[in-house]
């Protein structure tokens, strides 16, 4: 009896609260055109503003957001503000970016003041709402200044009385990666939310209507399936992925909510009864890459994700978006053959070409760094066994040209076998990569020993030649005296041959290298390893080799120092 009475309970208060649901898109349809519902809400607790963002960092040991600040303690700029709820533009997106320092605002130094403070002259406090006769003077040095030389700017202030878009991106997985393409595949969550205090109004009043009292909280909690939100003819922001290429419909939940809160947004210390707008999706997708092999194998990549307003701009609360996206990835993701290292956002403007109008795009990325592991067993230490064998045939005796050739040529065929395993990790690329240079140096240094063989087998060639001469003349010289004879001076004639070619090689062999590392040298972003440490990397195994032919050319000398020919 009791289970049924709790079953009863409960099936009435579901029922209860879908008949308000139901109710209330009846009310919302009824409000459109009076209440202009369609427009974007306006938040009452707007303000003045300069319109400049600054950059924060979350301190979780005393759980506050702190101002990112220079060496010197200037405040870093995140982005700024391009129009505000009335269309006007800010002055001061036509001069800040991504990075910039803010010296100071009225001749205030920033870097003396508390974050309170800061933030008061980036807000100020007008006697008339949208005061264009008021300029700041604002003193900056930006981002690409390479001497920090500061700059002056006169800018004024607009009342910014936009509702902010709080937006969660969420990597559940990373599925694959396809270089050759240049996309890769997640498995997301994707989460936005706003205030809207007007269905909060239309909330109230059915409340009234209906006599409910109790603040109960599953009344005004409403879900909506996309189709049944948009018959509302609601607005809201359209935030999307400009790099989005496909979305796996079939693995897709997407859906709409509204929470109500009669008391108030109590963690925003608001007491105005306001309802929360959610807009909620999880599923996968394919997404355009921007990838960089310069630096392949030891190569960084970045995962980006393009978050934008699809129709309107639209101010986004970066904290939010911050904390949600750069501690969760950084401690929870796994991504095969990647070490994952950072997350960070970098905001950027586009131009709208459909609108004609610049847009803020917000750049959710995602450093890693390639395990070049494999590369090493599966490429180097192969290809570099190879070479050294190829140089091992020079202790062959050069008169056996034919055997040391065809240790030589062999070894050269074998090493060419590997460009295959790296074709296989690469797209067709108009460009040379790290590796590309390192193989062609490989190339030449594994053919080496096929023109020394070469060379050096040419004076025992005409030392046959030389006995024709010599037996047609007057000249009586025994043959078994003359072949010794003309041996040792082949034999020496061969050593002077080898000695400059493999003093050539020894040389040329780390400037080449050195050349196929330029790429890494002029851009370190592309690899997270110092480009001395990977030359050096891999130079080291090749000096067994200088050891093993210095060997071989000291002896000689020695032993040529005490015959004379």
């Amino acid at each position: 009896m009791r289970i049924l009475i709790i079953f009863l309970i409960l099936f009435t208060g579901n029922a209860y609260s879908q008949t308000f649901c139901d109710a209330l898109s009846t009310e919302i349809k009824n409000n459109q055109i009076k209440e202009r519902l369609d427009l974007a809400p306006l938040d009452f607790e707007g303000q003045n503003s300069l319109g400049i963002n600054l950059d924060y960092s979350y301190d979780s040991e005393n759980e506050e957001w702190l101002i990112k600040r220079d060496k010197a303690g200037n405040p870093i700029v995140f982005n700024t503000l391009i129009n505000n709820g009335e269309g006007k533009t800010f002055e001061s997106s036509e001069f800040f970016s991504f990075g910039d320092r803010l010296i100071s605002i009225d001749g205030q130094k920033l870097n003396v003041l508390k974050k309170d403070e800061v933030l008061n002259l980036l807000e100020p406090e007008t006697s008339v709402i949208n005061d264009e006769a008021k300029k700041y003077r604002v003193e900056y040095i930006k981002s690409d200044s390479f001497n920090d030389e500061t700059s002056f700017v006169e800018i004024g202030s607009l009342y910014d009385g936009q509702i902010r878009v709080w937006p969660t991106v969420i990597i559940d997985n990373f599925i694959e990666i396809f270089p050759k393409t240049n996309k890769f595949k997640i498995a997301y969550t994707f989460e936005y939310r706003w205030d809207d205090y007007e269905i909060a109004s239309i909330i109230e009043s059915l409340r009234s209507k209906y006599k409910i009292s109790s603040y109960d909280e599953t009344i005004g909690n409403c879900q909506y399936s996309v189709k049944q939100f948009k018959s509302l003819g609601l607005w809201y922001p359209q935030l999307s992925f400009q790099n989005r290429v496909e979305e796996s419909s079939d693995m897709v939940e997407e859906y709409f909510e509204i929470h109500n809160y009669p008391e108030g947004n109590l963690y925003e210390g608001e007491s105005t009864p306001i309802s929360e707008m959610i807009y909620w999706s999880k599923g996968t997708a394919l997404f355009q890459g921007d990838f960089n092999f310069k630096a392949f194998p030891l190569d960084r990549q970045v995962i980006n994700l393009k978050l934008f307003a699809d129709a309107d701009e639209i101010p986004i609360n970066d904290t939010w978006l911050f904390l949600e996206w750069d501690d969760y990835l950084t401690k929870n993701l796994k991504l095969l053959n990647w070490d994952i290292k950072e997350a960070s956002i970098v905001p950027d403007k586009w131009n709208d070409v459909y609108w004609n109008e610049d847009k803020t795009i917000y750049n959710l990325n995602i450093s890693i760094d390639r395990n070049y592991l494999y590369f090493i067993f599966k490429v180097y230490l192969p290809a570099y066994i190879i070479i050294f064998l190829a140089f091992m045939s020079l202790y062959i005796h050069p008169k056996n040209v034919e055997a040391r050739l065809t240790v030589t040529i062999v070894s050269f065929l074998s090493l060419t076998a590997y460009t295959y395993i790296i074709d296989q990790d690469l797209p067709k690329l108009g460009y040379t990569t790290l590796i590309d240079g390192f193989t062609i140096v490989l190339y030449l240094l594994a053919a080496w020993p096929t023109a020394i063989s070469i060379l050096t087998s040419y004076n025992f060639t005409y030392h046959k030649l030389k006995w024709s001469f010599h037996s047609t003349n007057s000249t009586q010289i025994p043959k078994d005296v003359f072949d010794e004879k003309e041996e040792l001076r082949s034999f020496r004639g061969s050593y002077k041959v080898e000695l400059v070619m493999l003093s050539m090689i020894a040389i040329l062999f780390p400037l080449l290298c050195l050349m196929a590392v330029q790429v890494v040298r002029n851009d370190p972003s592309l690899s997270s390893y110092n480009w001395i440490t990977i030359l050096l990397g891999f130079l080291a195994p090749f000096s067994a080799i200088y050891i093993l032919m210095a060997y071989k050319l000291i002896k000689l000398r020695f032993y040529f120092r005490g015959i004379k020919v």
